[in-house]
This record gives structure tokens, C-alpha cells and sequence, in this order.
């Protein structure tokens, strides 16, 4: 991955488009994660490769997904052996977030850091599940952010996306076209807002 932040912007950006170009087909990635995506280095465009874990509409019919890996599951289906159709978008944007909150802040996952009590379990998918988010503007109480983080340098309206993404109920969950919104306005240079 490139160095800056602005080209990682532009990335996050253009991967929300990307997402939300498919949603509009009435698709649903359901399996999105990190091993699954390129990028082009002098675009910054991205693509999505090993998609037969899409859920796909076709003229008559929806084509569900049958798989999803745990680490980019949403809380509520940890514990269901698959995504229910109606529900698919609620997971799409799950895992858009961890996506893009591991793109911004040096491949930390959302749900990593340093348990407070013994409760807090140890793996991912348990603390999906328990929604032990650390990074959030109000943290989980029961888990400190890995020491590394930038999260606080985050711009507030991208981390309250964040927030709810994680923190908040499924309905909560911002859309690929909201991230797409907020991120553009970071990646532009006209509108210098990295500065």
C-alpha cells in the first residue's frame, strides 16, 4: 500500500464507490475482505477478485452467498451458519468499515487491542460479537486501543461513521454512498481538508 494517507483516502474513496456501484445492481459482496481486493498504482482504482462468494440478483432469482470469512462478519450473524437475504446489506457494510478502518489506520482490525478484564474474550469473532470496539469516540470500556493506533487523528465525521458502523445497531451501518461522500470530500485536493 502506498506511504500517505492522502493515496489510502483516495483508496478507501474509491472502494466505497466501487461497493456501491454493485449495490446498485442489487448485489451484495457478503465475503468482502482485504485478500479479495487490488489496486491499480498510478489509478488508485480498485478491483475485487474471488467473487463467487457474491450474492447475486438475477432476472427471476437471487443467487446467495454461501461463505463469508468471521474476522469481517457482522456482530449479529457470528453465530448463524450464513447470512439471511434480508439482511445482506447490513453485512455488506459491516465489513466495508473494518475494510476501510484497517485502510486508514495502519491494518489495525476495529475490534484488536489490550483486553481490561479477564471477560474480554481473545478472538476476533468473539469480540465482534460482544461489539469490543476500542476505538470509537466513547470506547468500549472493556478494551484499550492497540498502542500504534492514529484513530484519534482521524477527521470527527469520519470516525463518528466509524462509531456507528461499530458501535450502533445494524440499521445504523453507513452505507457504501455515505462513505463514498464523506471520504470524497478528503481524497479531492481542491478541497484541501487534508491539509
Amino acid at each position: 500500500l502506498p506511504v500517505g494517507l492522502g493515496a489510502k483516502i483516495q483508496l478507501a474513496t474509491n472502494l466505497a464507490i466501487l461497493v456501491e456501484a454493485i449495490h446498485q445492481q442489487n448485489h451484495f459482496i457478503i465475503d468482502m475482505k482485504p485478500v479479495n481486493l487490488r489496486f491499480y498504482r498510478e489509478s488508485l482504482y480498485v478491483s475485487m477478485l474471488d467473487c463467487d462468494g457474491f450474492s447475486i440478483q438475477g432476472e427471476k432469482e437471487r443467487f446467495a452467498a454461501g461463505q463469508f470469512t468471521v474476522d469481517y462478519l457482522a456482530p449479529e450473524f457470528q453465530h448463524a451458519k450464513s447470512v439471511p437475504q434480508s439482511q445482506e446489506s447490513q453485512q455488506d457494510r459491516f465489513s466495508l468499515a473494518v475494510i476501510l478502518f484497517q485502510l486508514l489506520n495502519f491494518g489495525i482490525h476495529p475490534f484488536s487491542g489490550r483486553p481490561l478484564h479477564n471477560q474480554v474474550p481473545n478472538d476476533l469473532p468473539s469480540r465482534i460479537a460482544g461489539k469490543y470496539y476500542a476505538y470509537g469516540v466513547k470506547a468500549h470500556q472493556g478494551i484499550s486501543p492497540v498502542p500504534t493506533s492514529g484513530h484519534t487523528f482521524l477527521p470527527n465525521d469520519i470516525r463518528q461513521l466509524f462509531d456507528k458502523a461499530f458501535s450502533g445497531s445494524p440499521a445504523q451501518r453507513p452505507s457504501a454512498a455515505e462513505w463514498g461522500q464523506c471520504l470524497r470530500t478528503y481524497a479531492l485536493r481542491s478541497q484541501k481538508k487534508m491539509v
